[in-house]
């Protein structure tokens, strides 16, 4: 499961590796609020066994703060580090963090190097093609992170400057991985188990990161079959139910986003009166109702 913000916390990881991920990411925490123990940003790291192997991703420009941020996780025992350098939001990314650092692959290879020694943990990068495409510099980029001691990288198929706009280029990853030899994952709009697999063999890749699709549709992760509704609703409930245990009250709004996609097969009209319930217990209520009513229209359907 790639990294994503209010996506991939740790109700998101769980569901993900119980429908087939092999490993998932945590959502990026800045550098400066982990190393002054910002709980809110500390609580993005916490997560189950279950959710194992776990890969704490972090950006920063600043070496001490990265060194820092790295004393406060490394205690929490993840199996491997990640060093941001896609993001392109630009309270991140102008500030020379994120794809930021795309725009200084030197500096980024003297964080990784940091993180590194400062773990004892396997690093990790996931960046973007470069900044523009006037400057699409991913050669230069995974040559001096794999010179750095990077253990992997991972490849948005996108500059900074296009954030999520047009379509993901995949043509530079067979460049990487004949390039280097450290593993290569790709990302990018990928919408299903079966396009991960056809990209993972056709460029010679480690793996692959499915994001956005992911969101409110865990089935994702394994081969696809067409889904029943009963079963969106069961993989809902118990989404839900982790989203509660996780966030509180809170919970039921970040939820929101996946129950969308979880509702997919009713109408829009339909669909507003789940996704505006601001009772959980409520909201659990009817979609242990509407499930028991599927499952008796499909019963139906077979006698």
């Amino acid at each position: 499961m790639s990294p994503m913000a209010g996506v991939s916390d740790s109700p998101g990881r769980i569901m993900s590796r119980r429908y087939g991920a092999d490993f998932s990411f945590t959502e990026f925490g800045s550098a400066d609020f982990i190393a002054s123990s910002h709980p809110d940003t500390l609580k993005l790291y916490r997560f189950t066994e279950e959710e194992r192997p776990i890969v704490f991703q972090i950006f920063g420009s600043d070496a001490h703060s990265i060194r820092l941020a790295v004393q406060k996780l490394r205690p929490l025992d993840p199996d491997r580090l990640d060093l941001n350098m896609g993001c392109s939001v630009n309270r991140v990314a102008m500030k020379g963090a994120g794809a930021g650092l795309l725009r200084n692959p030197e500096e980024a290879g003297r964080l990784v190097e940091v993180m590194r020694k400062q773990s004892g943990l396997p690093v990790s990068a996931k960046i973007r093609l470069g900044w523009d495409d006037q400057k699409r510099n991913y050669l230069e980029v995974g040559r001096i992170l794999q010179d750095s001691g990077a253990c992997a990288l991972s490849v948005h198929g996108r500059t900074a400057s296009q954030g999520y706009r047009g379509q993901a280029d995949h043509q530079p990853l067979r460049e990487l991985t004949s390039a280097l030899s450290i593993p290569v994952f790709g990302n990018g709009d990928l919408q299903n188990y079966e396009q991960a697999m056809d990209l993972i063999r056709g460029n010679a890749l480690a793996g692959a990161l499915l994001g956005r699709a992911s969101i409110g549709n865990p089935f994702v992760f394994s081969p696809s079959r067409h889904i029943l509704p009963t079963e969106k609703i069961e993989a809902a409930r118990h989404h839900l139910e982790l989203s509660l245990s996780f966030h509180g009250y809170r919970g039921l709004f970040v939820f929101r986003k996946h129950l969308s996609r979880y509702l997919d097969f009713l109408a829009p009209e339909m669909r507003k009166e789940y996704l505006t319930e601001v009772d959980a217990v409520a909201l659990e209520r009817s979609l242990a109702t509407l499930q028991e009513r599927l499952n008796g229209v499909g019963k139906a359907a077979t006698a």
